[in-house]
């Protein structure tokens, strides 16, 4: 194959490679020092182990959202992974409405913006741009709900 040639390959190569780029966010999302249970269901259990369910022993007492933005560059390999400690978000809510845990935890990525949707070229064809993400974390804050045959015992003082 003659220079020329050669070059002409290189170029397309090089063109082909940075058209073809593939732009990653990892994230996680933990709470590791929640005051109360987490939960991604609907249900949560008792100190005896039974299930307590918004239909069956618990009541929402109120909501909550949070929103994180998650960054990478190079293709996602730098950083590796983030990770958002939600306890803070989660505490917080179950300070402010009283409530005993947490139901419907969910962490959702949002769509992007219409400055994000411009970036998302040069995030595809250059690893030097970052890219990110932005996740929602939603939840029900609940607390147990008395039975009566509870509050009859604790009116009977047993």
């Amino acid at each position: 194959m003659s220079g020329p040639r050669r070059r002409l390959l290189g170029w397309i190569l090089v063109l082909a490679s940075l058209s073809g780029g593939c732009a990653q966010v990892r994230g996680k999302v933990v709470a590791e020092s929640a005051q109360g249970p987490v939960s991604l269901t609907g249900s949560l259990f008792d100190a005896e182990g039974r299930i307590l369910t918004l239909s069956d022993g618990l009541e929402e007492v109120g909501r909550f959202s949070a929103a994180n933005r998650f960054i990478a560059a190079f293709y996602g390999l730098a950083p590796p992974t983030w990770t958002w400690d939600a306890s803070e978000v989660i505490n917080e809510a179950l300070e402010r409405y009283g409530g005993e845990g947490v139901v419907n935890l969910r962490a959702v990525v949002e769509e992007p913006n219409g400055g994000e949707i411009f970036l998302a070229y040069f995030t595809q064809t250059t690893p030097l741009v970052p890219i990110w993400i932005r996740v929602r974390l939603t939840g029900k804050v609940v607390r147990r709900r008395h039975r009566p045959e509870e509050e009859r015992a604790e009116a009977s003082g047993g």
